[in-house]
């Protein structure tokens, strides 16, 4: 929640100012509209602190809204809300906090127990703020494979399941040494060192039986050392805990179809869809789906999709091909293939395939010069 924010514009602001005032994210909209004299839209959240930044003034007695969500969509913990201002840090918590900013900015003592009637004020005035707060959000936006990855691993996006409230919700800061051995059991993940991963997520599910991330990276360990079977079961169980996961819906969905499930899997799968609608992984488990029932067409229409987003989705693009290669289309399936070549060159997988399906047509010294290195 501490963020740097520099301003240089020589024709409106002065150089070297440093304003010690609290302002938030949400009032540099304002701020910049007030510096090119426009005026703001309706509706418009927050407020200018350009007096601020031209030295009229030294604080506004602006507050921040703090919040986050993440301590309830991956782990089944209370989420936490805030106010800060210049002085003072108030937290909703199942254990509230109040800090006096000025003579503990460390937060290293909790007054709100001693300063009952100060929390009970900021609490209040939290619950203002938060109902003026209005959120939005859209699900049109389309995002690269490493876009989308990225943000998944900063906890943005996501098809996880917003918990409810409730008091009885583990309170984050008491929850420390659970975190420390999720991250742990993580590094161990991806170092593929899940002979470690396992006993340590079971022993912190064995703690805290409700952790959804915990239980995902379980269900994906032992998914990657051979334990099908019981990896299945773990994300049967996440499901349970969060029905919207996506993550889960899309392996139960394929899992579904591979056993001859087909209505469960189209079940599984539009419920992902609803809660991922750009999900590459989802629209390409739709894709088999469709395949898998003979509508070619809607299978080459969502991988088709996926491609349009990110050329160098492999899966999609070797799903095509194999589709066009199924219904006689050898000219698309290579068409399909070489464009993905252009983007991942060195993909052993693409080229063998490519190889393969010269081969077939008699093309025989195309296909050993594409697998020769020394060709290329």
């Amino acid at each position: 929640v501490r963020v740097p924010l520099l301003f240089r514009y020589p024709a409106a602001l002065p150089a070297g100012r440093v304003v010690t005032g609290q302002v938030g994210l949400i009032d540099l909209m304002p701020t910049l509209l007030d510096i090119w004299q426009l005026d703001p839209p309706a509706g418009i959240q927050g407020q200018t602190f350009l007096t601020m930044l031209a030295g009229e003034t030294q604080d506004l007695g602006l507050v921040a809204y703090l919040e986050t969500q993440m301590p309830a969509y991956e782990y089944s913990w209370s989420s936490l809300r805030g106010l800060r201002g210049r002085d003072w840090k108030y937290i909703a918590a199942p254990e509230e906090e109040l800090y006096d900013l000025s003579s503990d900015p460390g937060e290293l003592e909790n007054l709100a127990s001693r300063q009952p009637r100060k929390s009970a004020g900021l609490r209040s005035r939290l619950e203002e703020v938060a109902a003026s707060v209005t959120l939005s959000r859209s699900t049109e936006v389309q995002l690269t494979r490493e876009l989308r990855q990225q943000l998944e691993s900063l906890g943005y996006i996501g098809g996880r399941d917003r918990l409810p409230e409730k008091s009885t919700d583990p309170d984050p800061k008491r929850m420390t040494h659970i975190l420390a051995s999720l991250e742990r059991a993580a590094e161990d993940f991806e170092a593929e060192r899940y002979e470690a991963a396992i006993p340590a997520l079971r022993k912190v599910l064995g703690e805290d039986p409700r952790n959804v991330f915990a239980r995902r990276l379980l269900a994906r360990s032992l998914l990657r050392s051979g334990q099908g079977g019981e990896g299945e079961r773990e994300f049967r169980r996440l499901l349970e805990e969060a029905p919207r996961d996506v993550e889960a819906l899309t392996f139960l969905g394929i899992r579904a179809m591979r056993t001859g499930h087909l209505e469960e899997a189209e079940s599984l799968l539009r419920r992902g869809q609803v809660e991922m609608p750009w999900g590459p992984g989802i629209r390409n488990a739709l894709a088999f789906l469709a395949a898998r029932r003979g509508d070619f067409e809607e299978a080459e229409r969502l991988m088709g999709e996926i491609l349009s987003d990110d050329p160098t989705s492999a899966e999609a693009a070797m799903n095509m091909a194999a589709l066009y290669r199924q219904t006689g289309r050898l000219a698309d399936a290579e068409r399909v293939l070489r464009d993905l070549l252009q983007h991942v060159p060195e993909n052993p997988h693409a080229r063998s395939a490519l190889a393969g399906l010269l081969a077939e047509q008699g093309r025989g010294e195309e296909a050993r010069q594409l697998l020769d290195p020394s060709s290329r």
